[in-house]
């Protein structure tokens, strides 16, 4: 087990210690129905079965058990001012509680009460057999039973248990209609700011793809002059002739790269104003970084009439670094568009995260054409492509792997590439956790 799933662990006991707390305090209210005993009816039995019933991920038997402790533990502390005569004694008599909340959590787990939650009837007459099989277990604990009148103690029980079970159930439906209206407040006021947003982001859309335009013209024309002056030579005689043809090359470069600035100064401006910045104050979640590639990638297959099928998973939902938020970004969008581009329709791309010992591990994973052997050792190289454009006949540039490869290594990471042709190509990028993730909020749930 690694430190991502201790902390996770870490957070859901926590919130179990908030329930079993809110139950205990429940159990200070209650009523002593049979004379010169100290069984007694609580409220807390209410507040458990309502909590158990609404959050379903709460282990109902570990829940009931820690509650039966805290019940005791508190019903026999309080009388530990008055001295360690009058706590023993409290806990003598409290003791035989946490037998019901034994048997209570056992029955509530097998008997599946969560599974009657729609039919109410039902769910009342569990509930009542469960309270009442609880409240026999813990006077046969407290060598009462016998010495209640039957028809005085059956009544009794009958009547608390349909008491106490119409409290929960009604708690249970009533968290679940505030639930539903906060959802629903929620969804309407995002809604309206949904509206707005779309229409003041339509004008910002179109610098942004000005921009776009503009990155394209900047990437072709500096590349073109990178494999000019990879050819030429210092010593070459025509140097000094293509020093005016290459003077402008740089000049017009610089030109697009200061409108691409201007543009993209505005733009910025202009969708802080709309968007709250303030999400990447602290860094992002790793869901959120999937949820902007897997929308990126679904446009550009758009864009390509294409259709291919998208898988995303990750083991632990950590918080990336603000610092290094776009550079996962623009590693995994690099892979994830190279899958695309070498994808034919009807083909299946998995991103993927999981930890490996102190390194956090991503995968992009495709069952495209694939990658020759032969050109396993190049691919990263800058300049390979095997990709090129239908329409103008035009190569792919092939700066993308290399670009991913830098960026790994700017990380502290590495990246392989694993292919068989036809069945599967596997990109995995390797970094150290600590370099990416901040330990303190690795603990983030799923």
């Amino acid at each position: 087990m690694n430190v991502i799933d201790l902390l996770n662990r870490r957070h859901n006991y926590k919130f179990i210690w908030h329930v079993v707390l809110f139950v205990s305090l429940g159990g200070m209210v209650a009523i002593y129905p049979f004379e010169q005993s100290y069984f007694r009816f609580s409220l807390s039995v209410s507040i458990l079965s309502m909590l158990l019933l609404y959050f379903s991920h709460l282990s109902a038997l570990f829940t009931a058990i820690l509650s039966g402790f805290f019940v005791l533990a508190l019903r026999s502390f309080i009388y530990l001012p008055l001295g360690l005569n009058k706590f023993f004694v409290a806990f003598t008599h409290n003791s035989p509680a946490v037998v019901y909340y034994f048997i209570f959590g056992i029955a509530f787990h097998f008997l599946k009460v969560r599974q009657y939650t729609k039919q109410l009837p039902l769910l009342i007459v569990v509930l009542c057999g469960i309270d009442i099989l609880g409240n026999i277990a813990e006077l046969l604990a407290r060598h009462e039973l016998a010495n209640i009148n039957a028809e005085y103690m059956i009544t009794s029980m009958v009547t608390m248990a349909v008491i106490r079970a119409i409290i929960a159930i009604t708690g249970y439906y009533g968290l679940r209609k505030y639930h539903a209206f906060i959802l629903a407040e929620d969804q309407l006021t995002r809604y309206v700011a949904m509206n707005m947003m779309i229409a003041q982001l339509k004008t910002e859309l179109f610098f942004i793809k000005k921009s776009a335009s503009d990155i394209e013209k900047v990437m072709e024309e500096s590349y073109g002059l990178y494999q000019l002056l990879q050819r030429k030579s210092f010593f070459d005689k025509a140097y000094a002739e293509d020093q005016m043809a290459l003077a402008q090359q740089a000049l017009s470069i610089a030109r697009n790269i200061h409108e691409i600035k201007k543009d993209y100064y505005r733009v910025t401006i202009g969708i802080e104003n709309i968007i709250e910045p303030s999400t990447l104050e602290e860094g992002i979640h790793l869901s959120e970084v999937f949820s902007l590639i897997k929308q990126n990638a679904y446009r550009n297959l758009t864009e390509k009439n294409q259709s291919v099928s998208l898988e995303f998973h990750y083991e632990a939902d950590v918080i990336i670094k603000k610092v290094y938020i776009y550079t996962i970004v623009s590693i995994l969008n690099n892979l994830l568009i190279n899958a695309i581009e070498a994808c034919m329709d009807a083909c299946t791309i998995k991103v993927g995260q999981y930890f490996q010992d102190d390194h956090i591990v991503f995968e992009v994973q495709d069952n495209g054409p694939g990658i020759q052997k032969n050109d396993l050792d190049v691919i990263f190289a800058v300049g390979y492509s095997t990709k090129f454009c239908l329409e103008t006949g035009k190569m792919s540039t092939g700066l993308g792997l290399s670009h991913a490869k830098s960026l790994a290594e700017f990380l502290d990471g590495t990246i392989h590439v694993y292919s068989q042709p036809h069945v599967a190509t596997r990109f995995v990028v390797i970094i150290p956790t600590s370099k990416l993730v901040d330990q303190n909020d690795c603990g983030s749930e799923q």
